[in-house]
């Protein structure tokens, strides 16, 4: 516990959700210190911290920068979101008040993570959905969905699933950098609480992040990336989004040969 009374400290786990009014954002975007730290009280060295993505083009890009030996960083243009990303512990985002200068992060030790196995050829009442033979696939059940898209645009290609009796649709993006690993901050500024975890591969590597939540009207997003493609959805109710889930939690990855 850091002992100067100046410094207003924001302790998060993984686990702890964040609740933000959108309202309470202004434009102003004050420099931000802090520390991160264990659960256990240690300052964390490498922790990658990455704040919003400027909205001024070209090229868009983001204040970024690692931890030191006392776990301590400093963004000057942190925007309104933070990331702080690290292999041996959960991932964390930090919705940014404008009155908050200084935040002390507790990172945790990985728990729940999501395993991407290796696929394996899917029953008839599944239809494989994925781009070329390698890389990553999706099982969606053929009774009572509608699948469309897939057509490819310059190297990436999107298909959009959904249930035949609701317009919510499900989005599962493949090609080389389709879609990021973290969702759009505006989805997570008018989220009243989110989480996000690890996704491994087979081998147990670090793959990329699953994320969801939920907004203020009580429904939810999830967006699911490995290797900068995946699956997300937006504002589903809670049938779509078990149904969602169902189809996100399917996901598998093909090796690619040498």
């Amino acid at each position: 516990m850091l002992r100067d009374r100046a410094w207003s400290t924001v302790r998060l786990a993984v686990i702890l959700t964040v609740v933000i009014v959108p309202s309470a954002y202004s434009q102003t975007d004050p420099p931000l210190d802090g520390r991160v730290i264990s659960e256990s009280g240690q300052p964390i060295e490498g922790v990658s911290v990455t704040g919003s993505r400027s909205k001024t083009c070209c090229p868009f890009k983001s204040d970024s920068t690692y931890t030191d030996a006392t776990g301590a960083f400093h963004l000057e243009h942190p925007g309104a979101v933070v990331h702080f990303f690290d292999k041996a512990h959960e991932p964390q985002i930090l919705i940014v008040k404008p009155e908050v200068a200084k935040v002390e992060i507790t990172l945790a030790s990985p728990s729940n993570d999501l395993v991407m196995p290796n696929c394996t050829k899917p029953d008839r009442s599944q239809r494989e959905i994925g781009w070329g033979k390698y890389g990553l696939h999706f099982f969606v059940p053929r009774k009572g969905m509608n699948v469309s898209g897939g057509k490819p645009d310059a190297d990436y290609t999107v298909f959009f699933v959904r249930s035949r009796t609701s317009p919510v649709q499900l989005q599962l993006w493949f090609g080389a950098y389709a879609m990021g690993l973290d969702p759009e901050d505006e989805v997570l500024i008018n989220s009243a609480t989110f989480s996000q975890k690890r996704i491994l591969n087979a081998e147990g590597e670090l793959v990329g992040t699953d994320s969801r939540g939920q907004l203020h009207d009580g429904l939810t997003w999830r967006q699911t990336a490995a290797g900068f493609q995946g699956a997300k959805y937006r504002a589903a109710r809670r049938d779509d989004a078990e149904l969602f889930d169902r189809i996100i939690g399917s996901v598998c990855w093909i090796p690619y040969r040498e």
